[in-house]
């Protein structure tokens, strides 16, 4: 009989110690069983290096009306199109068709701050969205299937299928080891505890045949877990929904956004929070503009309150992130913007920030770094609190659509397949350097 992921602990198990050389001769699940939280040092590498930035405005207005039209490749919708029809087995071990993380050939020397390190392959479409933790990595593709990744056997464990479309959105909470993907209006539940690792539940809508619902109106394009693991938040068109990982059943509903919702991210609780109940939760949607909900998930009247973050973006808003009381938003219109939460009021505006789509925000890895990808595959570096430029990186030829990070490493998810693992140099000595890929 298959082993049981229980007995290794995945939820957690993630601090203990394993040697690579343990896992050399597992089967899938025991590779699964393998992924640990410790740090993997990157042995030869190759560079993608610093580059001057491109100037910038800034101000505290939105962008100005008439723009640059972007490239074509920014152009197209990725999380709106479809894949080919045709039905997959849910759940696919690493010993069948499984991909491999392969090192970069080059080396690298002190003038460059993240290194390209690796590359892991695998999807047979584009990849629209990477998730981490600890040597875990979790990635969904437009070929309609998720994969899980042990970084420290540099291999492929499972692959999740049976999704409905591409996969727009994947998530782990390392706290319960359920991994989320969603597809369409749907998102799939898997606990990767299970033998089988089996889809536990799905939520979201469907269709008068029990398949999922193809509408716009009902897309998923983003979901955040609450910090406890307890509640899920989804997009679900111009609205969010919310849901019980306890009980496994919808809690609610908020509504406010006239638009598709496209980036969630949850805010630290003001000062001033008496009950300590509510839930502060920013939401940017294809409307331009960025909302700010207050909500009790253990109240029938979830939602407490909406306010409207003024101005708004010129297009639609693709990425959020948050530190401390500052949240940035990037956007179609190529800008990024800062702003208090303790006012709610604009900081800066950088318009021009990229030449593309912000497609992605999160901080660099231990660094007071903010870094912002683009559809032109560029990821750009940024002093948080400030936002002065520090450097840029070509880090794919394609768009990248998605990052995301752990203690040492950062990931992108590009249109070419393909995840790049980026390493990040504690010994960078020279920023702003000029030299090419």
């Amino acid at each position: 009989s298959m082993p049981s992921l229980a007995a290794a602990g995945l939820g957690k198990s993630l601090g203990a110690q394993i040697h690579p050389s343990s896992t050399e001769d597992l089967t899938g699940v025991g590779r699964l069983k393998a992924i640990v939280e410790t740090d993997r040092r990157p042995g030869r590498s190759s560079s993608i290096n610093c580059i001057d930035t491109t100037k910038t405005s800034r101000d505290t207005s939105s962008p100005p009306q008439t723009r640059p039209r972007s490239s074509s490749i920014c152009e197209a919708n990725v999380f709106e199109r479809l894949t080919n029809s045709g039905s997959l087995p849910e759940v696919i071990l690493g010993g069948r068709r499984h991909g491999g993380i392969m090192p970069a050939p080059l080396r690298r020397d002190k003038s460059q701050y993240l290194l390209w390190h690796q590359t892991a392959e695998s999807h047979t479409r584009p990849v629209l969205s990477v998730a981490a933790s600890g040597t875990a990595l979790f990635t969904g593709s437009q070929d309609r299937t998720a994969k899980i990744w042990d970084l420290a056997a540099c291999k492929e464990v499972v692959s999740l299928g049976g999704h409905p479309s591409s996969v727009v959105h994947v998530n782990y909470c390392p706290r319960t080891a359920l991994v989320f993907t969603a597809s369409q209006s749907l998102v799939k539940v898997w606990d990767v505890r299970e033998n089988q690792m089996k889809c536990i539940k799905v939520f979201g809508s469907t269709n008068a045949s029990g398949g999922s619902s193809s509408a716009a109106s009902d897309a998923v394009h983003d979901m955040v877990l609450s910090d406890d693991g307890n509640t899920l938040y989804t997009t679900c068109g111009s609205s969010i929904r919310l849901y019980d990982l306890q009980k496994l059943q919808p809690i609610g509903r908020l509504t406010g956004c006239t638009a598709p919702v496209s980036a969630l991210t949850l805010l630290p609780a003001p000062k001033d929070n008496q009950s300590g109940q509510s839930v502060w939760l920013a939401a940017g949607a294809r409307d331009h503009y960025i909302r700010v909900f207050e909500v009790n998930p253990k109240i029938s009247n979830i939602q407490i309150s909406c306010n409207t973050l003024e101005p708004p973006h010129y297009d639609g808003v693709m990425s959020l992130y948050v530190h401390d009381d500052q949240l940035y938003s990037g956007s179609r219109d190529h800008s990024l913007k800062q702003w208090d939460l303790s006012t709610q009021t604009l900081k800066q505006s950088i318009n021009g920030a990229h030449n593309a789509w912000v497609s992605s925000l999160l901080r660099v890895p231990d660094k007071n770094m903010l870094a912002s990808a683009c559809r032109s595959g560029v990821i750009k570096l940024w002093q948080l609190g400030t936002c002065a430029p520090i450097g840029e990186i070509i880090a794919h030829k394609q768009p990248i659509n998605s990052m995301a990070a752990t203690k040492n490493l950062l990931f992108t998810a590009s249109r070419y397949l393909i995840v790049h693992f980026l390493t990040v140099c504690n010994d960078f000595v020279t920023p702003n350097v000029h030299v090419l890929v």
